[in-house]
Protein backbone atom coordinates (compact mmCIF):
# COMPACT_ATOMS: atom_id res chain seq x y z
CA UNK A 1 0.00 0.00 0.00
CA UNK A 2 2.83 2.23 0.41
CA UNK A 3 4.22 1.77 -2.68
CA UNK A 4 0.65 3.04 -4.07
CA UNK A 5 0.43 6.63 -1.88
CA UNK A 6 4.07 7.22 -3.25
CA UNK A 7 3.37 6.39 -7.08
CA UNK A 8 3.26 10.00 -9.19
CA UNK A 9 0.11 10.41 -11.50
CA UNK A 10 0.53 13.52 -13.86
CA UNK A 11 -1.91 16.27 -14.76
CA UNK A 12 -2.24 17.67 -17.94
CA UNK A 13 -3.63 20.87 -18.82
CA UNK A 14 -4.72 22.02 -22.38
CA UNK A 15 -6.50 24.77 -23.86
CA UNK A 16 -4.87 27.65 -21.94
CA UNK A 17 -4.57 30.03 -24.96
CA UNK A 18 -1.20 31.12 -23.44
CA UNK A 19 -2.17 31.17 -19.95
CA UNK A 20 0.36 30.96 -17.17
CA UNK A 21 -1.06 28.67 -14.34
CA UNK A 22 0.20 27.04 -10.77
CA UNK A 23 -1.61 24.00 -10.55
CA UNK A 24 0.76 21.31 -9.68
CA UNK A 25 2.14 18.86 -12.45
CA UNK A 26 1.30 15.82 -10.22
CA UNK A 27 -0.11 14.03 -7.54
CA UNK A 28 0.40 11.53 -5.37
CA UNK A 29 -2.35 8.74 -4.49
CA UNK A 30 -1.85 10.01 -0.55
CA UNK A 31 -1.71 13.91 -1.81
CA UNK A 32 -4.92 15.97 0.32
CA UNK A 33 -7.56 16.89 -1.63
CA UNK A 34 -5.50 19.68 -4.39
CA UNK A 35 -8.08 22.87 -4.99
CA UNK A 36 -7.58 23.79 -8.70
CA UNK A 37 -7.10 27.69 -9.01
CA UNK A 38 -8.07 29.32 -12.18
CA UNK A 39 -4.85 30.45 -15.16
CA UNK A 40 -4.14 33.74 -15.20
CA UNK A 41 -6.51 36.42 -16.99
CA UNK A 42 -6.11 36.13 -20.55
CA UNK A 43 -7.61 39.64 -22.57
CA UNK A 44 -10.74 38.94 -24.25
CA UNK A 45 -11.66 35.92 -22.66
CA UNK A 46 -13.89 34.76 -19.42
CA UNK A 47 -12.32 31.54 -17.89
CA UNK A 48 -15.41 29.27 -17.38
CA UNK A 49 -13.57 26.55 -15.09
CA UNK A 50 -11.20 23.40 -15.91
CA UNK A 51 -13.61 20.22 -17.58
CA UNK A 52 -12.81 16.18 -17.86
CA UNK A 53 -13.04 17.19 -21.74
CA UNK A 54 -13.24 20.09 -24.41
CA UNK A 55 -16.38 20.10 -24.95
CA UNK A 56 -19.74 18.97 -22.36
CA UNK A 57 -18.71 16.37 -19.45
CA UNK A 58 -17.91 17.37 -15.92
CA UNK A 59 -16.23 20.58 -14.30
CA UNK A 60 -13.58 19.98 -12.21
CA UNK A 61 -12.43 21.96 -9.23
CA UNK A 62 -10.42 19.67 -6.89
CA UNK A 63 -8.55 16.50 -7.25
CA UNK A 64 -10.08 14.40 -4.56
CA UNK A 65 -7.56 13.03 -2.10
CA UNK A 66 -7.23 8.69 -2.79
CA UNK A 67 -7.02 9.54 -6.47
CA UNK A 68 -5.40 7.59 -8.81
CA UNK A 69 -4.19 7.74 -12.71
CA UNK A 70 -2.70 10.18 -15.21
CA UNK A 71 -5.86 13.73 -15.30
CA UNK A 72 -6.40 15.63 -18.20
CA UNK A 73 -8.31 18.93 -17.64
CA UNK A 74 -9.19 21.25 -20.35
CA UNK A 75 -9.45 25.06 -19.51
CA UNK A 76 -12.98 26.71 -20.83
CA UNK A 77 -12.92 30.09 -21.98
CA UNK A 78 -15.91 32.65 -22.93
CA UNK A 79 -14.95 35.39 -25.24
CA UNK A 80 -15.65 39.02 -23.52
CA UNK A 81 -16.95 41.81 -26.37
CA UNK A 82 -17.96 45.00 -25.23
CA UNK A 83 -20.02 47.38 -27.09
CA UNK A 84 -19.11 50.79 -28.85
CA UNK A 85 -22.93 52.52 -29.30
CA UNK A 86 -23.30 55.84 -30.94
CA UNK A 87 -25.59 58.63 -30.11
CA UNK A 88 -27.44 61.25 -32.39
CA UNK A 89 -27.53 63.74 -29.39
CA UNK A 90 -30.11 65.34 -30.79
CA UNK A 91 -33.29 67.15 -30.80
CA UNK A 92 -37.13 66.53 -32.54
CA UNK A 93 -36.86 69.19 -33.98
CA UNK A 94 -33.76 69.00 -36.44
CA UNK A 95 -32.84 64.89 -36.54
CA UNK A 96 -29.36 63.63 -37.55
CA UNK A 97 -28.49 61.24 -40.16
CA UNK A 98 -25.64 58.80 -40.76
CA UNK A 99 -25.27 58.08 -36.77
CA UNK A 100 -22.78 54.61 -37.21
CA UNK A 101 -24.22 51.39 -35.90
CA UNK A 102 -24.08 49.84 -32.74
CA UNK A 103 -20.27 47.53 -33.05
CA UNK A 104 -19.24 44.79 -31.21
CA UNK A 105 -15.10 45.10 -30.35
CA UNK A 106 -13.46 41.97 -28.11
CA UNK A 107 -11.95 42.64 -24.85
CA UNK A 108 -8.50 43.97 -26.05
CA UNK A 109 -8.61 44.20 -29.57
CA UNK A 110 -7.98 47.74 -31.16
CA UNK A 111 -11.10 49.53 -32.78
CA UNK A 112 -11.95 52.46 -34.84
CA UNK A 113 -14.00 54.71 -34.49
CA UNK A 114 -16.42 55.27 -37.30
CA UNK A 115 -15.12 57.80 -39.57
CA UNK A 116 -19.28 58.34 -40.51
CA UNK A 117 -19.88 61.69 -40.54
CA UNK A 118 -23.40 62.29 -38.85
CA UNK A 119 -25.07 65.29 -40.59
CA UNK A 120 -28.34 67.57 -39.40
CA UNK A 121 -29.69 70.33 -40.30
CA UNK A 122 -28.94 73.67 -39.28
CA UNK A 123 -26.03 72.48 -37.17
CA UNK A 124 -21.98 71.47 -37.77
CA UNK A 125 -20.83 68.39 -36.30
CA UNK A 126 -17.58 68.10 -33.97
CA UNK A 127 -17.26 64.89 -33.22
CA UNK A 128 -18.14 62.58 -30.42
CA UNK A 129 -17.72 62.90 -26.72
CA UNK A 130 -18.21 60.34 -23.78
CA UNK A 131 -20.98 62.29 -22.46
CA UNK A 132 -23.89 64.30 -24.09
CA UNK A 133 -23.09 67.67 -22.79
CA UNK A 134 -19.64 67.25 -23.87
CA UNK A 135 -18.08 67.25 -20.52
CA UNK A 136 -16.35 63.83 -21.13
CA UNK A 137 -13.56 62.63 -23.39
CA UNK A 138 -13.94 63.76 -26.90
CA UNK A 139 -12.76 61.20 -29.96
CA UNK A 140 -12.95 62.01 -33.53
CA UNK A 141 -14.12 59.81 -36.41
CA UNK A 142 -11.65 57.24 -37.35
CA UNK A 143 -9.56 57.87 -33.98
CA UNK A 144 -8.14 54.41 -32.83
CA UNK A 145 -9.78 52.53 -29.22
CA UNK A 146 -7.56 49.95 -27.91
CA UNK A 147 -7.87 48.67 -24.07
CA UNK A 148 -11.44 48.75 -24.20
CA UNK A 149 -12.64 47.64 -21.47
CA UNK A 150 -16.39 48.78 -20.51
CA UNK A 151 -19.14 49.74 -23.21
CA UNK A 152 -18.19 52.62 -24.52
CA UNK A 153 -21.04 55.36 -25.61
CA UNK A 154 -20.26 58.10 -28.09
CA UNK A 155 -22.95 61.21 -28.60
CA UNK A 156 -22.84 63.79 -31.40
CA UNK A 157 -21.42 67.08 -30.46
CA UNK A 158 -23.44 69.82 -32.39
CA UNK A 159 -22.49 73.68 -33.45
CA UNK A 160 -25.41 75.47 -34.04
CA UNK A 161 -24.68 76.97 -37.56
CA UNK A 162 -26.05 80.69 -38.14
CA UNK A 163 -26.65 82.32 -41.28
CA UNK A 164 -25.71 85.82 -41.98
Amino acid sequence: MELLSNQAHPIYYHNLIRARHFNPAFYLTSSPDILLSEPENQPGYHFLGWYDSPTGNDRITQIPHGSTGDVTLYARWEAVFYTLSYYANDSTQSQAINIPNTARIREGDTALISDCIPARPGYRFLGWNTCPDGSGVAWQPGACLRNLTANLALYCQWLTCTSE
